[in-house]
């Protein structure tokens, strides 16, 4: 049985500090009814002491608490492990594998001193090498977590592919069998990509079709899927049976990706998510968007109905809260007997306002154009 995470969108805080995250909770617990709101402690970015403190806050107005692991840390050296390595012991481990019960009750352990009400089996990435030892070690952990936890608690199975094995369609379905032969838990499932151009959205065919195809074998198999790290593209997934998706505000919290480094010195862009284009579009293009007659601007509590300040008067954190206040309207949007439908809706009407916008002639910058609608209503017919 899948955990409170059903149904649900989980808040990934990244670099914005706890205090965004705990804003945008309160600010969703008293609109939001229909979805489960959780939040994330990415364990080993911060010392103990911060995530008790924010999980003590956040505990007041979400549904439930992830407090994630980001165990293929452990595939790097101890200095680049972070901060909260000296806090947590299973940083420390030189081999999971070769004492894999003492490095699961270390993660588990330092999830239920964080403040974590749901937690996750550590996990190895699957497809970084030419061997399924990084997929063996992460059944052995959920196999080892599941027989020590207690009854009453709520458990995930932590898993995390590269985008060639879901492109793979003899890889791909070696990993759906042995995670149906594995242990009977939901999986809190995670796919390595290669990182699109700044905030664009997501688009490669064969992966997206690859992860469609997983998550609807699991669902099949009462293997219940959540999709954190994978921001709009998780909750394209809901189509396909996914349970829940996570984001957060950088672009690196809304997809699983290799950090893709720093702006070379300039400054950054503006980015503002449009909910007409399922996509981020510049503040400085808003004025043109808006001319278009089935644009309406955003009412939620950043927004007010107001288009975003531009040059020096754009609020990065605001329009980060509003992106977040949009992932969560778009999964309460949709119907748990029937996902596909209001997926669908969304996104053919995401395409028909990218033709009203051409023929309005308002030229997006390339990287604010919504190249991935086509790839997405694509996949779609197959929902």
């Amino acid at each position: 049985m899948m955990p409170d995470i059903a149904h649900g969108f989980q808040i990934h805080p990244s670099r914005e500090s706890s205090t965004v995250t705990t804003e945008v909770l309160q600010d969703l617990a008293t609109e939001n009814e229909r979805w489960r709101i959780g939040a994330t402690l990415q364990v080993p970015r911060q010392r103990l002491a911060y995530w008790r403190r924010a999980s003590s806050e956040w505990r007041q107005t979400s549904d439930f608490i992830v407090a994630d692991p980001e165990t293929t840390r452990m595939e790097r050296p101890y200095a680049d492990r972070g901060r909260g390595r000296r806090d947590y012991a299973y940083l420390s481990e030189s081999d999971p594998i070769a004492n894999p019960n003492r490095f699961v009750g270390d993660v588990l352990e330092a999830q239920e001193q964080a403040g974590a009400t749901v937690f996750v089996s550590p996990w190895l990435r699957h497809g970084v090498t030419q061997t399924d030892n990084e997929l063996a070690a992460t059944l052995q952990f959920a196999e080892i977590a599941s027989e020590t936890v207690g009854d009453d608690v709520r458990l995930l199975m932590g898993v995390e592919a590269t985008q060639g094995v879901f492109a793979n369609r003899e890889a791909r379905n070696s990993l759906v069998n042995e995670l149906v032969e594995g242990p009977e838990l939901p999986v809190y499932l995670r796919m390595y990509v290669t990182a699109p151009r700044s905030y664009t959205q997501y688009k490669e065919k064969g992966a997206l079709e690859g992860l469609a195809t997983v998550v609807r074998a699991l669902e099949a198999n009462d293997r219940p899927v959540a999709l954190p790290q994978s921001g709009l593209c998780g909750w394209l997934m809901c189509a396909f049976g996914a349970r829940s998706f996570g984001a957060g505000i950088s672009a690196s919290m809304q997809r699983n990706s290799a950090p893709s480094g720093g702006g070379g010195g300039l400054p950054p862009l503006h980015w503002y998510f449009v909910p007409q284009l399922l996509g981020f579009a510049q503040a400085e293009e808003m004025e043109d968007v808006a001319e278009v007659d089935e644009f309406s601007a955003c009412e939620c509590p950043y927004c007010d109905g107001e288009l975003p300040g531009t040059g020096a008067a754009f609020d990065a954190e605001a329009a980060g809260k509003h992106f977040l206040w949009c992932c969560a309207a778009l999964g309460a949007e949709l119907d748990p007997d029937d996902p596909a439908q209001a997926v669908v809706a969304r996104v053919e009407a995401a395409s028909a306002f990218f033709a009203a916008l051409n023929n309005a002639r308002v030229a997006l910058d390339s990287r604010s154009q919504p190249h991935h609608l086509a790839v997405w209503e694509n996949l779609l017919q197959q929902a």
